[in-house]
């Protein structure tokens, strides 16, 4: 029997992204969403929401380290329709999927990640056959690739933003018997992500949101590798907010505060910023000093 296991780990330094030369652009965010920040602007953003039937080879790099022993069982060949032989008798693998933050055990939905697709990418290695990739919406939870023809796969399993941003991923190898669905077990994707929170002051005196005409606070990130800042934006009378999912890797941040014109009326310092694969990326709290 050949030994299984999936290795996940966080998308790492904003370099693994899927490309489909397109031009899709991520929703912008929702001021009034209850402190979840959606990016505003998202550098380099591919296409989402590709056909699943598409061969095209995988480009993200997703190697890391697991939550707890990082492995999870299967049983090649498993029969997942109840009779011999796969059910249709279609050989292939069945993926299914959840997503925590990392350093944490409670799932969250996909939405509040800003997550839209799975892609499976699968190499045959008893051939010279190309790699063949299927892309799955995070939020069915589960997909069943094409058929497949039997083998020992490497498998990478990418979690993805709208515009194509890897933010997490596992890599596994699996067997595919001849007439029958390989089960791959439950993978747990974890994710990053930024939390943030701040307060105003002017004249050494605590003020609201209201008394100095702040309406938002715009969260700046730029990753090492990706050409252009990802921006987030936050009402301000929430007084803290947490991201989308981010990919781990070293940042510069810079945070501001904004009126109802979108003019800063205080902003903090560049500064660098790890975002690790180990434990949630909380930011400093922030004192925003108004005249």
């Amino acid at each position: 029997m050949l030994a299984v296991a999936f290795v996940v780990g966080c998308g790492n330094d904003g370099e693994s992204r899927r490309d489909d030369g397109g031009g899709g652009q991520p929703a912008p965010a929702d001021a009034g969403s209850g402190g979840v920040g959606g990016p505003t602007t998202d550098a380099g953003s591919g296409a989402g929401g590709a056909d699943a039937g598409t061969d095209r080879a995988a480009v993200a790099d997703v190697a890391g380290d697991a939550a707890g022993d990082g492995q999870l069982a299967s049983d090649g060949g498993v029969d997942l329709d109840g009779g011999d032989g796969g059910g249709d008798g279609e050989s292939g693998l069945v993926i299914r999927w959840s997503l925590v933050y990392v350093g944490s055990s409670n799932m969250i939905p996909c939405d509040q990640a800003g997550t839209t697709a799975v892609e499976l990418t699968m190499t045959n290695m008893s051939t010279s056959a190309p790699p063949v990739t299927d892309v799955f919406p995070c939020a069915a939870g589960m997909g069943r690739s094409r058929a497949l023809q039997p083998g020992n796969y490497d498998v990478t399993a990418a979690l993805e933003t709208a515009a194509g941003r890897v933010v997490s991923g596992a890599t596994g190898r699996f067997a595919v018997a001849p007439g029958s669905l390989t089960d791959t077990g439950d993978l747990v994707f974890e994710i990053q992500s930024f939390e943030l929170s701040w307060s105003l002051s002017r004249g050494n005196m605590a003020v609201a949101c209201d008394q100095v005409g702040a309406r938002n606070v715009n969260l700046i990130t730029q990753v090492a590798g990706e050409p252009a800042p990802t921006t987030y934006l936050f009402p301000c009378n929430d007084g803290s907010g947490t991201t989308t999912a981010v990919p781990v890797g070293t940042y510069t941040i810079q945070v501001q505060l904004l009126d109802g014109s979108g003019q800063s009326l205080s902003e903090t310092t560049p500064m660098m910023f790890v975002a690790s694969a180990t434990m949630r990326a909380v930011l400093p709290p922030i004192t925003f000093v108004v005249r």
